[in-house]
């Protein structure tokens, strides 16, 4: 019987890539956000912490996550400053029960639109209980 050395069993390491996102720090395996996964977190610990809990919810059912959120125009579009006014003046917060996939996807649509996130908070969402 031929033996395996130990080393022969590991996998290959994967690169994760770790970037500031708004006010959250991302850690991503995959060339972006929609094709891979994805964990936040306020510093670079909880974000793969939260890495690892997406990978492992790939292979069960997906948790969902509550989202909150501004939304400002970008400033790398040129927008005029009587736009930010009109935003500040409407600023109010929005929420979103999402997955983390629905949020990246949600996030990447406002952006061809001009739109980014701003403040974000995520929380995890609580199964509301049956009150008999």
């Amino acid at each position: 019987m031929p033996t395996v050395k130990r080393a022969e069993l590991r996998h290959p390491p994967v690169p994760i890539n770790c970037r500031c996102d708004g006010n959250k720090v991302a850690a991503m395996i995959g060339p972006d956000p929609m094709e891979g996964a994805v964990g936040y977190g306020d510093n670079l610990p909880e974000a793969l912490k939260e890495l690892a809990d997406e990978l492992y919810s790939e292979v069960g059912e997906e948790r969902k996550w509550l989202y909150s959120f501004c939304l400002w125009p970008s400033s790398e579009r040129g927008t005029s400053h009587e736009v930010f006014q009109v935003f500040e003046y409407l600023k109010g917060r929005i929420e979103f029960e999402w997955t983390s996939m629905e949020f990246v996807r949600y996030r990447h649509a406002l952006q061809q639109f001009g739109l980014e996130m701003h403040e974000i908070e995520r929380v995890r969402a609580q199964t509301p209980e049956t009150v008999l």
